[in-house]
């Protein structure tokens, strides 16, 4: 009889197993960056100035000269943590009463208690002011207080997020019979949120939940970035939801396919989020490491993304149809400009709408104008595309400065400017964020269209042979293998327009 053939195991220390994959960005609150602790670096030790940043954001005008120091303290303090509750969890009711008695603690228990975000619908966002999250997550006093945040949302209960991150999906103003796309998913909190609110017509009146599948006809499209592990992590984010109205793809947002409804009609969208990937200055409360490595160099790299993303987000959007579009950046070259840019594009046919009113949580109007910095050194700024020496035009496109003065779309950001909001620091506890809503008033005009069909194009064109075959295999096995249906949730790791990206390159290289 044959002698088995013993493997060598290498057992590791208790202390040193890894965690597993994906268990950093599950545990983490989403939407949060990695504090400074999770880097090996206490955040104390950590430089929290930078007089580049003070420099560039002062010239921009992104505050009142007279609130920089309230501005300047609350980014060298910790955030703040929030969680938001599911109103359709079975726990909700309980959960809810368990924070409002906890309010009322004092002594020792007194950090512990939260406070209700008013803002917030149905009394369901609460914020710990005395509470960082790093702290919740790494420190050992809180580890209780961990576990059980933990507990709650691995079940469906609560999710921990940044409080005003929740705003873009409020201010889409979701309803259960919209049809609604999130362009730029992972990890899934603000996907999870909206998924939640088309839900909250049912949690208001338990006894509809029975016809929950008749009434519910929405599809939630959630396309991000082609990293397979985020999409795992974006995947476990709905599961635990229980919703049958997702659908989880993996591909660029920028190349998001046109869709075609079951009538043979153009499918297009009555709400998109569009919460780009931006550089994340916004949220250096809650890392500290941004001060000593912040430079405006990321904003103009990401800039023309940005801006690619929102207008393919517009080109799906329906006549009467809401866009939000956001980012946790302070920097005008991902906020304003990208909203400026994008309407000069759309020629009358898209305009920007005010933000729904926010009880207690103040944000400034948007910037009706500002500079744009030399790649090389951020203390040289233009106003102008025109002032740009001719050696770093092709550099710094047109798009990143405001509008002409004197020109039609000049006139048309002064009326619209100030629907965008900017929600700063020191006036709300918070972290930094943008967000404008976009409203399409009309159907595309050609150009735009024509526009769109070249951005596609070159995004197509962009995969090659290699990655169209990479596509053609995922539309084979995308949403038609990974969208469950029923009572249970819908995850993804398939492209959802792969195969009709491969069809394409295929057409164009057909003799």
């Amino acid at each position: 009889m044959p002698q088995k053939r013993l493997r060598r195991r290498t057992v590791k220390p208790q202390g040193a197993r890894a965690p597993p994959e994906g268990a950093a960005e599950r545990d983490a609150p989403a939407g949060e960056g990695v504090p400074a602790e999770a880097e090996g670096v206490p955040a104390e030790a950590l430089p929290a100035e930078s007089p580049r940043f003070e420099a560039y954001y002062r010239r921009q005008g992104i505050c009142p000269e007279a609130e920089w120091p309230q501005l300047l303290a609350a980014l060298r303090c910790g955030l703040p943590a929030a969680v938001r509750v599911n109103r359709g969890a079975h726990a909700a009711p309980a959960l809810l009463a368990q924070l409002r008695r906890l309010r009322e603690a004092e002594g020792e228990q007194r950090a512990y208690a939260p406070r209700e975000l008013a803002w917030y619908p149905h009394g369901l966002a609460w914020q710990w002011d005395s509470l960082c999250s790093w702290e919740i997550r790494k420190g050992l006093t809180h580890r209780r207080l961990k576990a059980y945040l933990l507990w709650l949302q691995d079940h469906g209960a609560l999710t921990r997020q940044e409080a005003v991150s929740m705003v873009p999906p409020l201010c889409l103003e979701v309803r259960p019979w919209h049809s609604v796309l999130d362009l730029c998913a992972a990890p899934g909190s603000k996907t999870s949120q909206m998924l939640e609110m088309l839900h909250w017509e049912d949690a208001g009146d338990r006894a509809l939940r029975g016809d929950l599948r008749a009434r519910m006809f929405v599809s939630l499209f959630a396309p991000l970035r082609i990293v397979p592990k985020r999409a795992d992590v974006l995947k476990h984010s709905v599961q635990r939801l229980g919703s049958p109205c997702v659908v989880v793809t993996q591909l660029d947002g920028q190349y998001f396919p046109n869709l075609t409804a079951e009538d043979g009609r153009p499918l297009l969208f009555d709400r998109v989020l569009c919460d780009v990937p931006c550089s994340g200055d916004g949220t250096i409360r809650k890392c500290p490491t941004l001060w000593g490595k912040w430079s405006p160099k990321e904003a103009l790299g990401l800039h023309h993304k940005q801006y690619t993303l929102l207008c393919r987000g517009l080109d799906l959007l329906q006549v009467g149809g809401r866009l939000v579009y956001s980012t946790c950046s302070f920097n005008p070259l991902e906020d304003e400009a990208v909203v400026a840019a994008a309407l000069a594009r759309c020629a009358g046919s898209v305009s920007l709408v005010p933000l729904p009113p926010l009880e207690g949580l103040c944000g400034a109007p948007g910037l009706a104008a500002w500079a744009v910095p030399h790649p090389d050194d951020a203390g040289l700024l233009w106003e102008r595309h025109g002032e740009v020496p001719r050696e770093l035009q092709r550099r710094l496109r047109a798009s990143l400065f405001p509008p002409e003065p004197g020109s039609e779309d000049a006139a048309s950001w002064a009326r619209q400017c100030g629907h965008c909001r900017r929600f700063l620091p020191h006036r709300a506890n918070s972290g930094g964020f943008f967000a404008a809503a976009l409203e399409r008033t009309a159907p595309a005009a050609p150009a735009e269209r024509q526009a769109g069909r070249r951005r596609r194009a070159a995004g197509e064109g962009a995969l090659g042979g290699e990655g169209a075959g990479a596509a053609a295999e995922a539309g084979a096995a995308g949403v038609e293998a990974e969208a469950v249906g029923g009572g249970g949730a819908a995850g993804g790791a398939g492209a959802a327009g792969g195969g009709a990206q491969a069809e394409a390159q295929r057409r164009r290289r057909a003799p």
